[in-house]
């Protein structure tokens, strides 16, 4: 869509998943020893414009809150189990103009073009298909953070 990505997510696997759909850069926030600071240097030093969060857990929100550049929009994806919170400093937010919007699932106008872009063949479904006496393999991998895409257990 014309947009410059950089990546945040942790293994291998992932970082070669992520470069080969386009992501220019790419931040392993196990090894970083300065995700805020990694972030905006990927960025030119300003932070991204936009942020869109997919984590269960508060962390990668409030860091985000850190990095994003002034009048910066921060979209977080789905419910974290659990009812988890965030906290934020309001003066950073109000100071940098950040907008900060959650969304489960999205509008009628985003699955509209969510489906378009698939239709034009513009979304790629990655992943693998597995037997299920794999089964056990599989847990271990996804404990491992080891899986780029999906796997599907055939019975």
């Amino acid at each position: 869509m014309g947009l410059r990505v950089v990546a945040i997510d942790t293994g291998d696997v992932k970082r070669d998943l992520c470069l080969t759909l386009g992501a220019e850069k790419w931040i392993d926030f196990k090894t970083s020893t300065d995700l805020i600071k990694d972030v905006k240097e990927a960025t030119g030093g300003h932070g991204p414009q936009a942020v869109v969060i997919a984590a269960s857990n508060p962390g990668p929100i409030e860091q985000a809150v850190k990095y994003v550049r002034s009048k910066g929009i921060i979209v977080i994806v789905g419910v974290p189990s659990g009812g988890a919170t965030f906290t934020v400093s309001i003066n950073l937010v109000v100071a940098k103009c950040i907008s900060i919007i959650g969304t489960s699932v999205g509008s009628r106008q985003d699955a509209i073009e969510a489906l378009d872009l698939a239709a034009r063949g513009k979304v790629g479904c990655h992943y693998e298909v597995r037997d299920f006496s794999e089964v056990n393999a599989v847990f271990a991998e996804l404990a491992a953070q080891n899986v780029g895409g999906r796997i599907v257990l055939k019975l």
